[in-house]
């Protein structure tokens, strides 16, 4: 039987130890305070944050948009809001390690209708949503678009899927489904806002990203579970699915992609105890440095 799983998104594991997000670390370097006051903030699609000290910027910009069966409800709500406080995270790390300025955007896009979906297989749903976005003229370039998908009892689809890096994916940037209706109706709000964050991230690094960071290709692997006690973890987004040994442990359904937990960043399960799983939005450090490295190159 799966050990409980419950809301924590106010720890982070730093140094090995859990910190409070919430609060400030007890230390910051100049350029972290720097990072830290020199946002921006806008309500009125989404919000943007910018950070900088040079004229050459990056832009990393994701677009989320919500199945009709959910609209602009408490699910994606949800979603966002800890989307923007992963990204934030991110460009916060990448200003501290970058000499270039890192604008993060975060938008609202609009709702998909059921009519413009073809829900025949993962493929099928993967080429028609893409195939949406062109009709309406969605944005170009390096854009990571999200589709928050209602589909609890799609099992070829399953929590969800990625195409390519947003840079590799030609003119529509790239595109990622997260199956939020299944993690809704199977697991928890916890898992939900993490499988989305998960298929973002695996549009922001690639695989040769992973090898150099973390000693494996398999961008899963930079995931971690933290213990905080020998049989309570924490389970961050890439690592999300991925973090039992099947399904009905850490989550209802278990991952289909590579992994290794002995490849994981960090991976503090003990085998002979009963764990009890959480999940934190926060990415583990591998995958920060993952993300890191691939703008280093923009």
């Amino acid at each position: 039987m799966p050990g409980p799983t419950a809301a924590l998104d106010t720890f982070i594991p730093v140094a090995g130890q859990l910190v409070l997000v919430s609060g400030p670390p007890s230390s910051l370097t100049r350029r972290a305070v720097l990072a830290s006051t020199a946002g921006t903030l806008s309500a009125v699609d989404g919000y943007r944050i910018g950070f900088g000290e040079t004229e050459t910027g990056i832009e990393l910009r994701v677009r989320i948009y919500p199945d009709e069966r959910l609209g602009w409800g408490p699910t994606a709500r949800d979603v966002n809001q800890h989307m923007g406080r992963t990204l934030e995270r991110l460009r916060t790390i990448a200003g501290e390690r970058l000499d270039r300025l890192v604008d993060v955007r975060l938008e609202r896009g609009p709702v998909v209708p059921r009519t413009a979906l073809d829900f025949g297989g993962e493929k099928r749903l993967y080429r028609s949503f893409r195939g949406w976005l062109d009709e309406t003229d969605a944005p170009e370039g390096p854009v990571s678009h999200l589709f928050l998908a209602d589909a609890p009892f799609d099992l070829d689809l399953g929590y969800g899927i990625a195409n390519t890096h947003v840079r590799g994916g030609g003119r529509l940037g790239a595109q990622a489904i997260a199956n939020v209706g299944a993690t809704a109706v199977w697991d928890d709000r916890t898992v939900t806002r993490n499988m989305a964050i998960h298929e973002v991230l695996h549009t922001l690094v690639r695989d040769r990203d992973a090898r150099a960071v973390n000693g494996s290709g398999c961008e899963h692997d930079l995931g971690a579970v933290v213990g905080e006690t020998p049989d309570r973890v924490f389970v961050t987004p890439l690592a999300t699915s991925y973090a039992g040994d099947g399904g009905g442990e850490e989550t209802t359904w278990h991952g289909t992609g590579c992994y290794r937990h002995d490849r994981f960043s960090r991976y503090d399960v003990h085998p002979d105890l009963e764990t009890t799983w959480y999940h934190t939005w926060v990415p583990s450090d591998a995958t920060s440095e993952a993300v890191v490295r691939y703008l280093r190159e923009w």
